[in-house]
């Protein structure tokens, strides 16, 4: 499935009819969804997850959503989440949902490797459980700061998700402006959510490139 770059720095979404014709050729498990994606810095709203997780009940598969970035929104908007969506919303998506959740990105922990499976299936929380009682268990010190975040409050959460918002939204600005500034004809993506930015010199480089 084909996703473009525009010459203004957006990004486009997989066509749904597109993603659904290639669920039927596949018949993957699972759908694998990035809210706030890496590489591309696209923000999915809850109306473009909540088609994808339509077809994940017609197809009985698995909704699987990589929310790492989330709370790193720079639109100004609601950020999503697939645990936005209701079972009034889409009948059946109850019992079908993960999220990868971690502290190592909006919690800039990126060496303690300490995150969470997240899902509302009893079964696949059972099974879950079971088979990581084989592996190791996250470090020490890993255990103690991804707990402690439980005991912050809904506020100080909310204070802290703001001020790394501020902090990286300056930095993706002043380095794609810089760039733009520095490189005529260059593309330069216009992340909206996520830390990263891509850069595409077809405007720049020879056909043979």
């Amino acid at each position: 499935m084909l996703r473009r770059l525009r010459d203004n720095g957006a990004f486009t979404l997989p066509d749904i009819d597109e993603i659904e014709n290639v669920i039927r050729k596949e018949k993957p498990g699972g759908v694998v969804v990035i809210p706030y994606d890496n590489p591309t810095g696209h923000f999915m709203t809850d109306e473009a997850m909540r088609l994808i997780g339509g077809l994940c009940v017609k197809y009985n598969m698995w909704m699987i959503s990589d929310e790492t970035y989330r709370e790193l929104l720079y639109t100004g908007g609601k950020t999503s989440s697939i645990w936005g969506i209701t079972d009034k919303q889409i009948p059946g998506i109850e019992g079908h949902r993960m999220s990868i959740e971690t502290a190592s990105k909006v919690w800039n922990a990126c060496g303690l490797r300490i995150g969470a499976l997240v899902t509302d299936s009893a079964d696949f929380h059972e099974k879950a459980v079971a088979e990581y009682t084989a592996n190791l268990c996250a470090n020490a010190i890993g255990q103690y700061i991804f707990g402690s975040l439980a005991h912050e409050t809904h506020t100080d959460l909310r204070r802290w998700y703001e001020k790394q918002r501020d902090y990286y939204s300056s930095i993706l600005k002043s380095v794609n402006d810089e760039l733009v500034s520095r490189i005529p004809d260059v593309i330069v993506s216009s992340p909206s959510a996520s830390i990263y930015s891509v850069v595409d010199m077809r405007n720049i480089a020879g056909d043979d490139f």
